[in-house]
């Protein structure tokens, strides 16, 4: 059986592709108390981008380092958010080593040393900080301690050397020391291997012993007696996994192993072996909300939340063993953007995000209680210009700045109105494209804008006057580019 839940390919007009970040306000403690009180608002890909925004919405893994930045997976590209800004990684279309293997993301993982490691389609790769460099780990037929496949679903840590990477050609132990790949595959002579090639969720317990769910069966490996354990669907027995395939697993704090299968949600007690299924009945709303269950998610208020495939999201009662369902509601903006549920992750403040396919990442704020809307109407001239918005940046006075397709607009947080920055015909003393993309404020006060097609230039609101900073395939000492999408500092030198 193939994997379906990640390998959807989607056209869309790459100008228009954003962050489609949904915000679910109010917290996590209030949730438990009252899932009705529960709303979504939206700033969608139409109406709010982020720096370059983020590089296409379906999204398959979130993950928060120990810097702080959120990273996400998604189908086209690695993004990284700052809470601000975005910065994308890709492959290189001249495959240079040195970047992305490819740019479709399955798995991202920290380790204990603070490397970022990322699974694609085309192979393992370990990113450094300090160079902006990737390390490629793929495989190689002719070398039988490379990576077993380039298609990389899950990654784990057993120690700082040893890292377990699962693949959909067998499970994999990496030794960081020597650069080796290990491998255990699937023997059908043998019982003790793995029921299925198909690795598709890794789970390393207190003991370092390695659950983990493939296409054929849950599997559980004994490093110390290194012996296999396998448990499968059976239709004559109540007491086995409601599917074979599974997703993703959860160890909770009460001992149990929680299950997402394609057919239900389980619960293995690990110390009487004995499981508790969960599954959709259509005349029962306080049930799961369907049986494609996708991914799992323990927060720090000890809820459990479950992603599903079509059904939306869910949040589990453990006390009533009841369900509370968030979906999404065309005819409600505060609804849950899409019901197709890749992955949970919660951050260390306590904030849970929810990636999705096709529409962007949901972010569950548990601080803020309330959000508003800011959309371009033709007929008032106070609203914002413009829908398609890149960035935004904040000044040293609490204004907000924002750049859209129409120039940059000045939101006053005290008096609630909007002044602009606009693209005057003829006038140098303005900004030289309206197709803006970046903003940056200096130690000097000064507003560094950058445009999609116009370069560069400096805004200083003492003297109301612009500086325009251009490519002149004449002048090696101009601009290189016209086209700057971001800025950032390091000391005394700003880089576009």
């Amino acid at each position: 059986m193939q994997r379906s839940k990640k390998e959807t390919i989607i056209l869309l007009n790459e100008k228009l592709i954003g962050f489609l970040f949904i915000i679910l306000v109010l917290s996590i403690q209030g949730i438990s108390q009252n899932n009705h009180d529960i709303k979504f608002d939206r700033i969608t890909s139409e109406n709010f981008k982020v720096e370059k925004g983020l590089s296409q919405n379906s999204a398959n893994c979130v993950l928060q380092d120990s810097k702080g930045y959120i990273w996400i997976g998604t189908w086209d590209g690695l993004n990284r958010f700052d809470g601000y800004n975005f910065v994308t990684y890709k492959s290189s279309i001249t495959g240079n080593s040195n970047e992305l293997s490819n740019q479709t993301i399955n798995a991202l993982f920290e380790d204990s040393k603070g490397v970022l490691w990322i699974g694609t389609e085309t192979g393992l790769n370990s990113f450094d900080r300090k160079t902006q460099k990737f390390k490629q780990f793929t495989r190689n037929p002719n070398d039988p301690f490379s990576i077993s496949s380039d298609t990389v679903w899950c990654i784990a840590e057993e120690n700082e050397n040893i890292l377990w990477v699962g693949t959909n050609n067998g499970l994999n132990k990496f030794d960081k020391s020597t650069g080796l790949f290990y491998h255990f595959r699937l023997n059908p002579n043998n019982a003790n291997s793995p029921s299925n090639n198909n690795i598709n969720y890794l789970l390393l317990d207190k003991d370092a012993n390695i659950w983990f769910g493939t296409n054929e069966g849950l599997n559980f490996y004994n490093r110390s007696e290194r012996i296999f354990m396998h448990w499968y669907h059976n239709e004559t027995n109540l007491n086995s996994l409601s599917n074979d395939l599974v997703w993703e697993l959860l160890y909770d704090n009460e001992g149990n192993l929680w299950i997402c299968t394609d057919n239900g949600l389980d619960v293995l007690n690990l110390k009487t072996k004995k499981f508790n299924h969960y599954t959709n009945n259509h005349n029962n709303k306080n049930s799961i909300s369907n049986n494609h269950v996708t991914s799992i998610l323990q927060d720090n208020e000890k809820n459990i939340w479950i992603g599903t495939y079509g059904g939306g999201l869910n949040k589990f009662d453990k006390k009533t063993g009841q369900f509370s369902r968030f979906v999404n509601d065309i005819y409600n903006e505060r609804s849950l953007s899409n019901d197709y549920i890749n992955s949970l992750y919660q951050d260390k403040s306590g904030m849970i995000w929810v990636a999705t396919a096709w529409k962007g990442v949901n972010k569950i704020d548990k601080y803020s209680n309330r959000f508003k809307h800011f959309y371009h109407f033709s007929n008032d001239s106070r609203s914002i210009n413009h829908n398609n918005v890149w960035s935004i940046f904040q000044d040293n006075t609490g204004r907000l700045l924002i750049a859209t397709d129409k120039g940059i607009n000045i939101y006053d947080t005290t008096t609630r109105r909007f002044s602009f920055l606009e693209n005057i015909p003829g006038n140098k003393n303005s900004i030289p494209s309206n197709l803006t993309r970046a903003i940056f404020q200096d130690s000097k006060n000064n507003l560094w804008i950058g445009t999609y097609d116009a370069g560069l230039c400096i805004y200083q609101p003492k003297t109301n006057t612009f500086t325009r900073f251009q490519h002149d395939p004449a002048d090696l000492q101009s601009i290189s580019y016209n086209r700057i999408n971001f800025f950032w500092k390091t000391k005394n030198i700003i880089y576009g």
